[in-house]
């Protein structure tokens, strides 16, 4: 049964009460508790949340755009556009089983495409991607007691800001320059995050995320500890929120769920 505690909140709860949920979110039985969470339209909002969907890949495309030289602009405008085109038949509007294969094929689509710029062009569009993140997540994150873990399929320089900004250490993401020692680890689809979310020791888990790729790290947290935490955030994936315990359409949402007694 799903029931929304809150009627000035688009936030709902299914078959567990909001006081037994709070309990686990702030760890009050203090017990090794992880957080897996999604990068992509989860922590990251982006410039066009309703058309790009929080992708940060595609941010940083549009802030490469405005600055690379102009005789490349053309090249590099075309290829994301057909990058765009791709994501949006394949994933958008595709089937959930093969996500993952299209995903790999956007991000090796994407790498190629910025193998021509300099690493410190990249890098300085990397450390403002966070700046778009949705309001209210890091202090949200703050307030749940758990060791945070990113898994993403986004770039590890992208992610690796995001967690300096969160104070988030562990990250999983795509490599970005194959020179990187530090970017040894790289995700493609659903399959790899639960994979990696099942090699990662805890007692309970809080897992939040958005779409039909988060599925696999809600699966692994369950089987782990049923009493973990699955959240389901802004409304996108109705697959992700029949597993979930909290669906929620905002940050302040889950901000306002943390302050009942």
């Amino acid at each position: 049964m799903t029931v929304q505690p809150f009627a000035h909140r688009k936030l709902f709860l299914t078959d567990r009460g909001p006081r037994d949920l709070v309990a686990v979110l702030k760890n009050e039985d203090n017990v090794h508790q992880k957080g897996l969470y999604d990068l992509d339209g989860t922590l990251h909002r982006g410039v066009y949340p309703s058309l790009l969907h929080g992708i940060s890949n595609a941010d940083l495309a549009i802030y490469l755009a405005l600055r690379i030289p102009f005789l490349q602009l053309p090249r590099f405008v075309s290829e994301g556009i057909d990058i765009f085109c791709y994501e949006r038949r394949h994933i958008q509007e595709g089937k959930d089983e093969d996500r993952p294969r299209h995903i790999s094929f956007l991000v090796n689509s994407f790498q190629r495409s910025l193998e021509r710029f300099p690493e410190r062009l990249i890098m300085n569009a990397v450390q403002f991607i966070p700046r778009m993140r949705y309001p209210h997540a890091r202090e949200v994150l703050r307030e749940i007691r758990a060791d945070g873990v990113i898994i993403s399929c986004g770039f590890h320089p992208v992610v690796e800001a995001y967690g300096n900004v969160f104070g988030i250490e562990n990250i999983y993401a795509n490599p970005l320059f194959e020179f990187d020692p530090k970017q040894h680890r790289g995700i493609y689809g659903a399959g790899d995050k639960e994979r990696i979310a099942r090699s990662i020791d805890a007692d309970r888990f809080v897992v939040i995320g958005d779409t039909a790729d988060d599925i696999g790290m809600a699966d692994a947290a369950k089987s782990r500890n049923p009493e973990s935490v699955v959240i389901a955030m802004h409304g996108r994936c109705s697959h992700l929120a029949s597993r979930a315990d909290i669906i929620a359409s905002s940050w302040k949402d889950i901000a306002a769920l943390l302050e009942t007694d």
